[in-house]
C-alpha cells in the first residue's frame, strides 16, 4: 500500500485536504487491500471531478458553493463519545416498532440500536467488514457503486460506517428496519458520510425506513449514500424521512436495482435544511416490475430543496409511477427535476410522472423539469408538471361554512401535502409521517 500516493493525491483538494488524509490514512490498517484500494480509487475521481458548478445542468438551479467554501470537520468516533441521554429527542417513527439501527455523525452507535430479528444480517458495515471481507466484496462489486458523481465518489472515499441489510431468500420480516442518522456538532462544522447498503433476497418483504435529523441547531453537513438492491420477487417499501435543522446541508444520492417481479415503493420527505438535495436513480433490470417514487418538500425562509430524479426502464412490462409535491413559502426554493429514460428494449412499458408545487408567497420559486427520453416502441408515458396558489373559490367555500380564512389555508394545504402520503402502503408508519407533516406546518405556516 502506497501511503506517498495517498497524500500527493490528497494535495490537490481545496481546504478539505487535511481533513481528507486524516479521514482515510487510519483505514489502510484496519480495512482489506481491495477496500482501501477502493476508496482510494474514489478519492482520485473525486480529485478529477470536483464539486459541481452551476454550469452543470443537474446542478443549474442549485448553489453548492456554501457546502464548498465552509471548513467542514470531519465526523470521527471522537465526536461520537459521551452522547448526550436524549439524542434521539428528534429523531422520527421511534414509536413503532423496528429493528433499529442508529448512526451518529455515521458511526453506529450499538447501545442505542436495537435488532430483534436474526435473519440474515442487520448491523454495521464497519462490523460486517471485520468477519466476511469476501462477501462484503461481492456485495459492492454487484451493487454497480457509481464514482462518476462528486458526492458519490466523496461517500466512498470517506465513509466509515453504515447500515448493511442483507435479508436472505423467502423471508418476511415481522418488524420493519429503520437506519436512524443523527447529525451532532458540538463547536465546529461537522461533516458526516454515512454509506448504506440493502440487499433483500428472492421472495422476500422488507420495510425500510431511513430517518435523518439533528439533535441540536449547529451547522453540519450530511453526504449520505443508500444502495437498495432487490432481488427477483422481492417486496420493499423504503420511506425517508428528512427533518435536520436550519443550518444543516444534506446531499443524499439513493440508488435502486431491481429483478424480475419487484415490487418497490420509495419516498422521500423534506422538511429541513438549508439546502437540501436528494437524487433517486433507479434501474428496473427485470420484467413484470411494479415500482411507484413519491415524495414531498416543504420549505420557508430562503431554504432550498432539490430532488432529482432518474428511472431507467430497461426490460419489457414494468412500471413506474413519480409523484412529487412541493409547498414553498417566504423566499424559498425548490427544483424538481425527473426524467424517464425508456431503453429499445422495454416495450409495454407503462410510467407516469408527475410534479405539482403549491406557492404561498410572491418571493416563493419553483424550478419543475420533468422529462421523458423514449426509444421504444408500444409504451405508454405521461409527464406533467404544475405550478399555482391556493384556490380562492375553494377558501371562500370553506369561509362560506363559517371556517376562518387562516383555517381554510391550512386546510387545503394539508390536504395538497397529504395526497402523497396516501400512496404510502405501511399505515404506522404513513400516520406518524401525517403526523410530521402536520407539525411542521403548523409550525411554519403558522400565519398563512
Amino acid at each position: 500500500m502506497n501511503k506517498v500516493l495517498v497524500q500527493t493525491k490528497v494535495k490537490d483538494l481545496n481546504h478539505f485536504n487535511e481533513h481528507f488524509k486524516k479521514a482515510i490514512e487510519p483505514l489502510e490498517s484496519s480495512y482489506p487491500e481491495w477496500l482501501f484500494n477502493l476508496k482510494l480509487r474514489a478519492l482520485e475521481q473525486f480529485n478529477d471531478i470536483g464539486f459541481p458548478a452551476q454550469d452543470d445542468e443537474d446542478w443549474r438551479f442549485t448553489n453548492i458553493s456554501p457546502v464548498e467554501k465552509t471548513h467542514w470537520k470531519i465526523a470521527t468516533k471522537q465526536s461520537v463519545q459521551n452522547l448526550p441521554e436524549d439524542i434521539l429527542k428528534n429523531v422520527p417513527f421511534l414509536n413503532i416498532k423496528s429493528n433499529r439501527l442508529v448512526f451518529v455523525n455515521g458511526f453506529y452507535i450499538p447501545e442505542l440500536s436495537m435488532i430483534t430479528e436474526e435473519l440474515g444480517f442487520i448491523g454495521s458495515i464497519e462490523n460486517f467488514v471485520k468477519g466476511d471481507s469476501d462477501t462484503l466484496k461481492k456485495i459492492y462489486d454487484e451493487s454497480g457503486l457509481a464514482l462518476n458523481d462528486a458526492f458519490c465518489a466523496l461517500n466512498m472515499a470517506l465513509s466509515m460506517d453504515g447500515a448493511l441489510i442483507l435479508i436472505p431468500p423467502n423471508i418476511k420480516l415481522s418488524k420493519p428496519v429503520h437506519i436512524v442518522n443523527i447529525s451532532l456538532s458540538a463547536d465546529s462544522s461537522i461533516m458526516s458520510v454515512p454509506q448504506h447498503i440493502i440487499s433483500v433476497g428472492k421472495q422476500s418483504n422488507l420495510i425500510l425506513f431511513e430517518t435523518y435529523s439533528s439533535y441540536s441547531s449547529e451547522a453540519t453537513f450530511t453526504n449520505a449514500f443508500t444502495r437498495i438492491i432487490a432481488n427477483n420477487g422481492a417486496v420493499v417499501e423504503h420511506i425517508r424521512c428528512q427533518t435536520e435543522n436550519q443550518n444543516s446541508y444534506n446531499i443524499a444520492t439513493t440508488q435502486s436495482c431491481s429483478g424480475e417481479s419487484v415490487q418497490l415503493s420509495s419516498f422521500s420527505i423534506a422538511l429541513g435544511g438549508k439546502i437540501s438535495r436528494h437524487t433517486i436513480k433507479s434501474r428496473l433490470n427485470g420484467e413484470g416490475i411494479e415500482s411507484v417514487f413519491g415524495g414531498i418538500y416543504m420549505a420557508s425562509d430562503s431554504q432550498l430543496n432539490d430532488h432529482h430524479l432518474v428511472v431507467e426502464h430497461i426490460k419489457p412490462r414494468c412500471v413506474s409511477y413519480e409523484y412529487f409535491n412541493g409547498i414553498l413559502s417566504d423566499k424559498a426554493r425548490g427544483v424538481f427535476n425527473g426524467r424517464i429514460y425508456v431503453y429499445p428494449n422495454a416495450i409495454k412499458t407503462d410510467a407516469k410522472q408527475t410534479n405539482k408545487n403549491l406557492l404561498l408567497s410572491d418571493d416563493a420559486v419553483i424550478n419543475s423539469k420533468p422529462q421523458l427520453e423514449i426509444y421504444a416502441d408500444d409504451v405508454k408515458c405521461t409527464h406533467g408538471a404544475a405550478v399555482g396558489r391556493l384556490d380562492q373559490n375553494a377558501i371562500f367555500y370553506l369561509r362560506s361554512r363559517g371556517i376562518n380564512i387562516n383555517d381554510a389555508r391550512r386546510m387545503l394545504i394539508w390536504a395538497f401535502a397529504s395526497v402523497i402520503l396516501d400512496h404510502i402502503n405501511n399505515q404506522e408508519c404513513r400516520e406518524e409521517l401525517e403526523k410530521i407533516v402536520a407539525d411542521w406546518l403548523s409550525s411554519h405556516f403558522a400565519n398563512i
